[in-house]
């Protein structure tokens, strides 16, 4: 059935809000629902931006909401760069 555009926007703006008052209040039950949506977690991954690219497991997020990537020289906090599945 056909979507308003203006009435979708509005909900993402107003639910995008409500994440924005949890965090300010309870920025730790924010990540912990993030965590258990995120799918990719324990999944290997690549990582790349203009100038490298990395490869490793999707370890976790970190206190930030940044990825962690688990690769050979160990553990590496990333917070930038598109994610490819592997």
């Amino acid at each position: 059935r056909p979507v308003s555009r203006e009435r979708l926007l509005s909900e993402i703006i107003n639910i995008f809000e409500e994440i924005l008052i949890q965090i300010g209040s309870d920025k730790d039950k924010v990540l912990q629902n993030w965590k258990a949506r995120c799918q990719l977690i324990g999944e290997k991954v690549r990582i790349f931006d203009d100038e490298r690219e990395e490869f490793g497991v999707f370890d976790d997020l970190d206190e930030n909401g940044f990825l962690i990537l688990k690769s050979k020289s160990g553990l590496k906090t990333i917070h930038y760069g598109e994610l490819s599945l592997r």
